[in-house]
């Protein structure tokens, strides 16, 4: 391949031949050396403004006192890529021109890129996303099933890993509220795996729902019997007859409990529903997300009745428009919860109202049957014990069993929720990708140099000899970028490396560049540094490629400008 530049940056005319091993390009300062690797790496790279640059300002590109400028790369009979300036015109003839990415070509380095484009590059280079059996893997030891995992994988494919977590870390939650609801305290993660009722016995550890309500109905029946035989006397009869005249008021304040509680419930079910019918607005339950058909961005949010997701395009709105809007949601939010509080103190107040009405009734069956007996109320007092003693045994192993079924959904949710959380299977396969990658591609190339070994930190930033980037030095960081170029250029087929400003090392870090660069295979290297030209390297004569030096706009072999300085 042939790199022909004309009139472009300080360069007059420049012929350089690449070679298929390493093409070496030196001088002093300021004579164009980046010039020439920028301009062969923007072709590579298939850019035609450099960045930072704005296209209108492209014939600041072209050298001075002249009308334009081209820089073209030949490759073979009939192909050919070119750019020509200030127009920034690019133009292709034939088929299979090299390419190199924006890194390989020096346009770019890792350094720059932010965290996510990392994560992209090495998430299409190397893979990095967990695959279905991954997951799976990992689900593994939470007692998920094939079936559920699946469901769970086909939700990632659909929503994405964030909102997968996030509906997981949402069934935690109501778990959470359902074990309180039922223990009547506060959710703790150590004291919810071992809670029991305050009445509980260890013999409850090996009952069964079938032998307490077994026992129940035998407590009941005892009962029975004691108060049809038994005499009652008049402290008890008293008793009975003062419980028993509370019936009336018992039973109007039940239905009074019972209506409220309908009104709570429809309430409740109306805000949902309206809460359900605004518009969406990101961050307020609502996550970007891009439409799986055509890739437009949407919100999306569950659904508080159905569960099922929702989608929407976001609406346009001006700041004020949002922020009213924001107001209205966080209004029927608010709504939302505070007719699920109302709900549930009607739900209390109807519970309790049951009880009293249930205990009236009683007193007045009670009282209908003692009326008119004599004897001692001794043998229904210890039926009636023992038949609370048995209710409170049934409703301590429901309440336990209960609970334990609600900690349970927490626990496995929380579970998952973690895995797919960004520091779980996604960190692990990211973990073991890197270290393949470290020990399959990198620690090569800094073999091959003589270099400390170069690495991919979980975060994503390199480390030099186990040392963390913001320590190193600025040839230590050289040697990072050379090293993660060529490794990255190998991975995404690159036609071509180009290294410029290898006068950062020193002359022993140099060899070592060179000495790795001559081990590369099918990966040619451009390379430029400052330097004396009597110093320069003739790589022809080694058999490693060819070197130039460039000088007053134009570049020449070194052979050449060896001959002309004797």
């Amino acid at each position: 391949m042939r790199l022909m530049i004309r009139d472009f940056g300080s360069l007059e005319r420049v012929d350089v031949t690449l070679s298929d091993k390493i093409t070496l390009i030196a001088g002093p300062n300021a004579v164009g050396k980046s010039t020439t690797a920028r301009a062969l790496g923007m072709l590579l790279a298939g850019v035609t403004i450099p960045e930072g640059m704005l296209k209108k300002n492209s014939a600041d590109l072209v050298r001075e006192g002249q009308d334009g400028a081209s820089i073209a790369l030949v490759v073979g009979e009939g192909q050919h890529i070119s750019i020509t300036y200030p127009a920034a015109q690019r133009a292709t003839a034939g088929s299979d021109l090299p390419y190199a990415s924006n890194i390989a070509a020096g346009l770019t380095s890792w350094e720059s890129l932010k965290p996510d484009e990392r994560a992209r590059l090495l998430a299409d280079l190397l893979k990095t996303a967990p695959t279905r059996e991954d997951l799976i893997a990992a689900l593994a030891d939470c007692g998920v099933s094939d079936r559920e995992a699946d469901a769970l994988w086909n939700d990632v494919q659909s929503i994405g890993w964030e909102n997968t977590e996030k509906s997981q870390k949402d069934t935690a939650t109501k778990a959470k509220g359902a074990w309180e609801r039922v223990t009547g305290e506060r959710f703790g993660s150590s004291k919810a795996a071992m809670w029991r009722p305050a009445n509980w016995t260890p013999d409850l550890m090996e009952a069964t729902e079938a032998s307490l309500k077994a026992a129940e109905k035998r407590a009941q029946e005892e009962r029975d019997k004691a108060v049809a035989g038994a005499a009652v006397d008049s402290a008890k009869l008293e008793e009975l007859r003062a419980k028993a005249a509370k019936l009336e008021d018992a039973t109007v304040e039940a239905e009074a409990a019972r209506a409220a509680r309908e009104q709570a419930a429809s309430d409740l079910e109306k805000a949902i529903k309206a809460r359900s019918e605004m518009p969406l607005v990101e961050g307020h339950g609502a996550q970007a997300t891009p439409c799986p058909c055509c890739g437009e961005q949407l919100l999306a949010r569950k659904d508080h009745r159905t569960q099922e997701l929702r989608l929407a395009k976001a609406a346009e709105l001006s700041w004020s428009e949002k922020k009213a809007l924001e107001l209205d949601l966080a209004g029927a939010d608010g709504k939302v919860e505070n007719c699920r509080a109302a709900l549930s103190a009607a739900e209390k107040r109807l519970a309790a109202s049951s009880d009293a009405f249930e205990d009236a009734q009683r007193a007045k069956e009670q009282l209908a049957q003692a009326e008119g007996r004599s004897g001692s109320l001794d043998a229904v007092t210890k039926a009636t014990d023992a038949l609370n003693t048995a209710k409170a045994r049934l409703k301590a192993w429901a309440d336990a069993n209960a609970a334990k079924a609600e900690y349970q959904k927490f626990a496995r949710a929380d579970a998952v929720a973690k895995i797919l959380s960004d520091t779980g299977v996604r960190k692990t396969k990211l973990q073991r990708v890197l270290e393949m990658f470290a020990d399959s591609y990198l620690a090569p190339l800094c073999d091959g140099a003589k270099w400390k070994r170069v690495e991919i930190a979980p975060d994503l930033s390199p480390t030099y000899g186990g040392r963390a980037w913001a320590v190193l030095s600025e040839s230590e960081r050289y040697r990072v970028e050379v090293i993660l170029r060529i490794a990255l250029a190998t991975l995404d087929g690159s036609a071509m490396v180009i290294i410029d400003c290898a006068d950062r090392l020193d002359q022993h870090q140099r060899n070592g560049l060179f000495a790795m660069l001559k081990r590369l295979e099918d990966l040619p290297a451009l390379v430029c540094m400052t330097a004396r030209r009597e110093a320069v390297p003739n790589l022809a004569a080694r058999g490693l490629g060819a070197s130039y030096w460039i000088e007053d706009g134009t570049a020449t072999p070194i052979a050449d400008a060896a001959q002309q300085a004797a």
